[in-house]
């Protein structure tokens, strides 16, 4: 079969189609059209019932979503003041680490002289005991 004979099969075929479905739609009877109004109301209010459970959907979504604003801005600003109260924690702790390393430089120094003293005082004790050894001597002599 060439190209032209299977054109010309499917040419009446065609046509015959088109006209089952012309005589259909003519031949719709009133319970025919009731039945299809009855099946696209059906369907209208099964769209109506859809969209209105997406509906209440969205309205609780929206609900949900102003409670997590809420929360989220409630947990924000409880972050801002706990990072504030860390800052100022911070502060104090710098502060007094400060003043502990004056205090054990102050303690230092006062070791150091402390120190110096004592050698002093050593010394002193030494060359007393050196004239109290001399004194002897010369009156033991």
């Amino acid at each position: 079969m060439d190209i032209m004979s299977q054109h010309s099969q499917k040419t009446p075929l065609s046509s015959a189609k088109q006209t089952a479905t012309a005589t259909k739609k003519k031949a719709e009877t009133p319970r025919d059209l009731r039945k299809r109004n009855k099946r696209l109301e059906e369907s209208r209010n099964f769209q109506r019932e859809k969209n209105q459970q997406k509906s209440l959907k969205i309205k609780a979504s929206g609900g949900k979503i102003d409670d997590l604003t809420e929360s989220r801005n409630m947990w924000k600003s409880r972050s801002n003041e706990s990072e504030y109260q860390i800052t100022q924690l911070h502060e104090q702790i710098e502060i007094k680490e400060s003043l502990l390393k004056e205090k054990d430089q102050l303690l230092e120094t006062q070791t150091k002289l402390l120190k110096t003293e004592r050698q002093l005082r050593l010394r002193e004790i030494e060359e007393r005991d050196k004239q109290i050894n001399e004194l002897k001597k010369k009156l033991m002599k």
